[in-house]
């Protein structure tokens, strides 16, 4: 049985991250479905003694990731295989769960150890009784990608990480509030996950805490690593637009507070972030608006708003941000605001 209807919260279920999201699922055979869907193939089974199975599950996307909030109040037996290309982060918020993949054989407990499947490889794991967590599935490619970002150098095939690690030293529990605060967010509705470009901002985050306090196979690259991410000039064009975003300026304006020439700022920004100055700036005008109009200041127009964006021509504005969004301005201030102002 499942029941896609946001129900009052129970003792032990994971906090709602989006209240369409939350599944009740009663049985297995449904169970093995949705586990597929999200992770990957598995052989799924009651613990010994249990009396039927429940699973309380909800998600929610963070840019490129996926965040779930699991509750299994009469525990599980999961055995995956080898079949999907997915990273998963997994942080136990109760119940200390055993793992057994690839050379790693121990106990996820609470506070205390945090664990990465690769799900290319086959992993077992034992949920018990009253267990709940919080898992980040992880595309390797992203992960690729923002590997290349973070150090300027391709990766050396897949990145594995060490399935076990602390989550008591300063890394692991940077990780560890990280997580926290991003699971805040995402339960928040207006929180910074709601705004696509910091959720992307909170989703790098993420990763590149991951790739930095967890041990993987080309932790030793991050030694030779260049300590700037992305060279000076972009960090001084973004730094620039940020502070300078409701103001009409140029891209030509751009180029000339970072100190290069325009074709060496846009080449170099496509570079780096697969965009243009332009399209930041866009994004970034675009962005400032809609978190006006979801904390919108008395007495508040969408007219004010295309203003301190930087837009003078409303319809432009109206255009950009319903391409965006897919919604007008307007709608977004009256879901806000009401139907009545």
């Amino acid at each position: 049985m499942t029941s896609n209807r946001h129900q009052p919260p129970t003792s032990g279920a994971p906090p709602s991250l989006d209240p369409a999201s939350q599944v009740d699922i009663d049985d297995l055979d449904l169970a093995r479905v949705r586990f597929r869907g999200l992770y990957t193939d598995a052989l799924i089974q009651l613990p010994s003694g249990q009396p039927h199975f429940h699973w309380r599950t909800a998600q929610a996307t963070l840019g490129p990731i996926v965040v779930t909030q699991d509750s299994l109040p009469n525990g599980v037996l999961l055995a995956t295989r080898e079949c999907e290309e997915r990273n998963v982060l997994l942080i136990v918020h109760a119940g200390g769960s055993t793992m057994r993949h690839r050379d790693a054989h121990g106990t996820i407990t609470p506070g205390r150890t945090g664990a990465i499947f690769s799900l290319s490889y086959p992993a077992n794991l034992e949920v018990p009784p009253g267990g709940r967590h919080q898992a980040f599935i992880l595309d390797p490619q992203v992960l690729g990608e923002h590997w290349r970002k973070l150090t300027g150098a391709e990766s050396r095939g897949p990145l594995l990480f060490a399935p076990l690690f602390s989550l008591s030293d300063d890394g692991g529990a940077h990780l560890a509030r990280l997580a926290a605060f991003i699971n805040g967010e995402l339960e928040h509705p207006r929180g910074l996950a709601a705004t696509p470009l910091l959720a992307r901002n909170l989703a790098e985050a993420l990763l590149t805490t991951l790739l930095e306090v967890v041990p993987h196979n080309q932790t030793s690259l991050l030694e030779r690593a260049t300590p700037a991410i992305t060279p000076a000039c972009v960090r001084r064009a973004e730094a620039y637009m940020d502070a300078h975003t409701a103001e009409p300026i140029t891209i030509t304006d751009v180029a000339t507070a970072t100190g290069v020439s325009v074709r060496a700022l846009q080449s170099t920004f496509r570079r780096f972030r697969d965009s243009s100055p332009h399209e930041y700036l866009k994004a970034r005008r675009l962005e400032l608006a809609r978190a006006r109009l979801l904390a919108p200041e008395p007495d508040v127009t969408v007219a004010m708003i295309a203003r301190l964006a930087g837009y003078r021509h409303i319809g432009y504005f109206i255009a950009a941000y319903r391409h965006r969004f897919g919604e007008t301005p307007g709608e977004t201030l009256q879901r806000i605001l009401g139907p009545f102002r």
